[in-house]
């Protein structure tokens, strides 16, 4: 009897210890939630990305697909989620980053579309021009009826610069914008990151099982810079190890950066040493067998660069 007396405070006194020992370790957890989620959306068209980044009132998208049909794709999932964006951010000016924007903006008028710099507004201007030109219906013809299909929408009115480096939503989650990146798949692009979620976003510096792009618009000098850029990234983010968000393809970590790499190097091997377009055509999906747009992004790329 006595011995059980002499128990009985000493498992009150464990069950209160275990019991206040779990407050803060459940204080812990909510600190360190994040404070914004992510979402990835795969184009139906194209193997492109675009990427939600919402907190509990507001959301910020990031480039909006290149046709009304997966525009829409992107409205649902604001839908669905319950939150208007505050910003879209246009990360560079290729269409399958822009065309989508009238869809998204007869859902949502009041987001207030963006690029980080007036370089990438005006890449805008000059891809809006290149798409009016003859050529355009052989080398892009895909992207020509897109934009012909909404051609009383004015993407310049539309987007405004931003001029800054920081974006940020209502519960103070920061994103920061870098774009003095040199001319690699696009003559200019921005990049963003966020510290709270450890996240990058390489817009279409990174391609993840798709076939670069290196057709109209990318020549060797932006390969060679690309490839630059893409080390510098790697050296800067090494430490941190942040996931790795793409323009193409699903998010993966920063091995990511590598494979981007090697491909580009690959690429320049190839076309230096095949006798045919043919030739280095078929190297290529030797070595990239399972990649996509094989039919599109790297017969246009070879097209671009054999025999110069």
């Amino acid at each position: 009897m006595k011995r059980h007396l002499f128990l009985a405070p000493l498992l009150l006194l464990i069950c209160a210890t275990l019991f206040f020992m779990e407050l803060p370790f459940y204080s812990k957890a909510q600190d360190k939630a994040p404070k914004a989620r992510i979402e990835w959306i795969k184009s139906l068209s194209g193997s492109l990305s675009s990427y939600i980044i919402y907190d509990g009132q507001s959301a910020i998208l990031l480039d909006c697909f290149r046709n009304e049909k997966d525009a829409k794709r992107i409205v649902r999932r604001l839908n669905d989620r319950q939150r208007k964006p505050k910003e879209i951010l246009i990360t560079h000016g290729h269409p399958g980053q822009l065309l989508g924007l009238p869809t998204i903006l007869q859902s949502f008028p009041e987001a207030n579309t963006v690029t980080a710099t007036s370089s990438i507004k005006k890449d805008i201007k000059e891809m809006m021009e290149a798409l009016k030109r003859p050529a355009a219906d052989v080398i892009l013809p895909d992207m020509v009826s897109e934009k012909d299909s909404i051609p009383d929408f004015s993407f310049l009115a539309a987007i405004k610069v931003l001029n800054d480096t920081l974006l940020s939503l209502p519960n103070g989650t920061q994103l920061l914008l870098k774009s003095d990146y040199a001319s690699a798949e696009a003559p200019h692009v921005t990049t963003v990151y966020i510290h709270d979620l450890n996240a990058l976003f390489v817009s279409d510096l990174c391609y993840n099982k798709v076939h670069l792009w290196l057709g109209y618009g990318v020549d060797k000098q932006c390969i060679i810079n690309w490839i630059q850029e893409l080390q510098t990234l790697k050296k800067k983010y090494n430490s941190s190890q942040p996931k790795v968000f793409s323009g193409h393809g699903p998010p993966a970590d920063m091995k990511l950066i590598d494979e981007n790499i090697v491909y580009l190097q690959e690429f320049l091997r190839v076309i230096a040493s095949s006798k045919t377009a043919k030739e280095a055509e078929q190297e290529m999906r030797k070595l990239y067998p399972n990649y996509e747009q094989a039919d599109y992004n790297l017969v246009n790329s070879i097209a671009n660069h054999f025999g110069k």
